[in-house]
């Protein structure tokens, strides 16, 4: 029997990484250093959290920001995602952004900081543009 074009680069990557499943490798540990930040204000968006991220030293050391939004209000839902590059991203991140206010709002909310847990989001899987 021919092995189709997935086994075939399975057996490879099996050959190359020890792994029979990469993708399944890096999703795991993504799925860690994704953290959740809380308390945000309802008019936040991506870039106002990218912006917080860069003020605080975290440009370039994240792969993707989530913020859900409500589509009835047109705000989002109080809380965001960032997917890290690295642990040690991580845990700067949830050091210095618990806390924080968001320039130019005018809510006193203050935010908070966890590590995310639970199943990964879909915009994780499709690799949503984020800390390039």
């Amino acid at each position: 029997r021919t092995p189709t074009a997935a086994q075939s680069t399975s057996q490879r990557d099996v050959a190359s990484t020890g792994s029979a499943s990469p993708v399944k490798d890096l999703a795991q540990p993504r799925r860690k250093l994704t953290l959740m930040l809380r308390h945000i204000p309802c008019r936040v968006r991506d870039a106002d959290v990218r912006d917080l991220l860069r003020r605080q030293g975290l440009d370039g050391k994240f792969h993707s920001i989530q913020v859900p939004m409500d589509a009835e209000t047109d705000g989002n839902l109080g809380y965001a995602f960032v997917v890290f590059k690295t642990q040690a991203a991580l845990d700067t991140g949830l050091r210095v952004l618990a806390g924080q206010r968001f320039p130019g709002c005018t809510s006193d909310k203050l935010t908070s900081t966890e590590v995310a847990m639970g199943r990964r989001p879909k915009w994780a899987l499709r690799g949503a543009a984020g800390g390039r």
